[in-house]
């Protein structure tokens, strides 16, 4: 049988717009907000997403707002439904308000088409649209849109998942473990998003996809991209125009960052001002060269970075941050000089108080007999409490509150809001003030510690940490108000004050000074070995003695 003419071209262009995606696009029209039914026409940025999904890449795309990426990835679902039996493919959203917009405008989509381009519609709500070409459930192919829930993983398997703005999902990290099997049969996986905060489940994802560390290939899309013929739909001149325009609409420096700039950064509610959080990713940590990245020396299990060695009648200042030495939070300190550098930083979630006691006592004393701050939390008294008692070492600063500038009565920084608000905002300051001061280790809490937008507070990410914060503003009080401390407030403790051993060793020639100055031996101490030696004790016990000599 002969088919005529006119059916043979329909069954040519169906075939054709099953086969080409871009060719089936041509009989879509889609609602432009502004000129209302448009005739769809890609840009080269979406060909080129286009062509890496038929290509069967998993795709993570971080775009700009009002790129079209949305829009994009409905004509492709369309595309899929109408055309592919057996294809089960899941949009997540945001909210429900979301979800039901997708499967709105695949439908609208679909109703622009001509009548014999058509699949027959099998289902239809506001969750779920099913077609099949052959009309047909052998055929069937189907999109879902979800809000996503706890229980989504579980309850749905998928040739295809969309995670359309997966930065702004709550609970979006919870839920992966589930969600990401679904693709292990051979599906793909599809994650959209402007940007939001750093160390966000999807900025990990992006940046282990720029670092090839995931499946993900990672690509941008910047509303730069976008033809000027759009923004003139739209009823500006030029890009340029859009853009200061959308500013002046979104106003706060964060969304402009999130919606325009395509800024992980910029876009969070970053405590450090967002503009030295990008220096400090530039500059400090992600610099190979930096010089935090190359300490002098590595000890105590190189848990302590030392960056200088102690410098003869330089003042040092140690801030202390305590924990428990359980594997969660971490004990910390910073020594610095009177200049501001640092020269050693230590770093352990191990460590008990009491060990954590004799570690800065013996750092205190390398660095000249340190002034310490020390955060006075249920952990930070077990601290002084050794310094105090085992040590008799009381160099230690009280609170001071600049106000009344009063000192507190016992030492150690207290844990109130008002004297913890004064710790935080030294370390602001002293960060912002120069930036390349600090470590990359002090960078990355930098780059995590925010201002909960619920409360107001000053706190670290979920998951992250800020023990180097509180000891970098610690060591800097010290620095601000020791001088004062010691003069008015501090009694020296002569149990606690080394002497310098200036002793006659003549006819000892064996004896090096040098080991007794570094082993902090006391005059008294000495002077007693070398008065046994005299009557008649040999020199290898005398200097065995020296040699197991303990000062407490």
């Amino acid at each position: 049988m002969k088919i005529p003419k006119k059916l043979s071209c329909i069954l040519n262009e169906i075939d054709n717009c099953s086969f080409d995606p871009i060719h089936f696009f041509q009989y879509i029209s889609i609602n432009h907000p502004k000129v209302g039914k448009i005739k769809v026409e890609l840009f080269p940025k979406q060909k080129y997403i286009l062509f890496n999904f038929l290509e069967k890449h998993h795709l993570i795309i971080l775009k700009s707002r009002q790129t079209g990426i949305s829009t994009l990835f409905q004509l492709i679902v369309l595309w899929l439904i109408n055309f592919q039996g057996g294809h089960e493919i899941v949009i997540l959203s945001k909210g429900d308000r979301e979800s039901k917009k997708h499967i709105e405008k695949i439908k609208q989509m679909y109703e622009t088409l001509p009548g014999w381009l058509k699949a027959k519609v099998l289902k239809s709500n506001e969750h779920e649209f099913a077609l099949s070409f052959s009309g047909t459930k052998k055929t069937i192919s189907q999109v879902t849109a979800l809000p996503v829930k706890k229980e989504i993983g579980r309850t749905f398997s998928a040739s295809l998942l969309i995670i359309d703005e997966a930065a702004f999902i709550p609970g979006i990290e919870e839920i992966w473990s589930s969600i990401s099997p679904i693709i292990a049969a051979g599906g793909q996986i599809v994650i959209i998003s402007t940007p939001k905060q750093v160390n966000s489940w999807f900025h990990k994802q992006w940046k282990e996809a720029n670092e090839g560390l995931n499946e993900f290939l990672p690509i941008t899309v910047s509303w730069k991209e976008l033809p000027e013929e759009e923004f003139k739909r739209r009823g500006f001149e030029s890009g340029i125009e859009w853009y200061h325009s959308m500013c002046k609409k979104l106003r706060r420096k964060k969304d402009i960052a999130s919606e325009l700039d395509m800024s992980f950064i910029a876009s969070g509610d970053n405590y450090i001002d967002s503009a030295i959080l990008e220096l400090i990713e530039k500059n400090v940590i992600l610099n190979e060269y930096h010089w935090s990245k190359k300490p002098i020396k590595l000890e105590e299990n190189d848990k302590l970075f030392i960056y200088e060695m102690p410098i003869p009648n330089e003042k040092y200042y140690l801030g202390a941050d305590v924990a428990e030495g359980i594997g969660k939070n971490y004990s910390t300190f910073y020594i610095i000089r009177s200049n501001e550098k640092i020269v050693a930083e230590y770093k352990d979630n191990l460590i008990s108080p009491n060990n954590f006691a004799d570690l800065i006592y013996k750092y205190a004393k390398i660095y000249n007999d340190a002034l310490l701050n020390i955060e006075l939390n249920n952990h930070g008294r077990v601290v002084i409490g050794v310094l105090l008692e085992k040590y008799k070492y009381n160099k230690i600063m009280s609170t001071y509150d600049p106000l009344t500038q009063k000192w507190a009565d016992k030492p150690g920084w207290e844990e109130s809001a008002k004297s913890k608000q004064l710790v935080l905002n030294t370390f602001k300051n002293k960060v912002e003030e120069n930036y390349l001061n600090i470590t990359y280790r002090l960078g990355n809490e930098c780059m995590t510690f925010i201002t909960d937008p619920k409360t107001g507070k000053p706190v670290p990410m979920a998951g992250c940490f800020s023990d180097l914060i509180i000891a970098f503003g610690l060591a800097h009080l010290a620095l601000k108000y020791g001088d004062k401390f010691l003069l008015t407030c501090y009694i020296p403790n002569n149990e606690s004050q080394i002497s310098e051993p200036i002793i006659d060793i003549s006819g000892i020639e064996s004896l090096d000074f040098e080991d007794l100055n570094k082993n902090h031996f006391t005059v008294e101490d000495i002077e007693e070995l070398i008065t046994n030696q005299s009557k008649g004790k040999n020199l290898d016990k005398l200097i065995n003695a020296l040699e197991d000599l303990v000062i407490v």
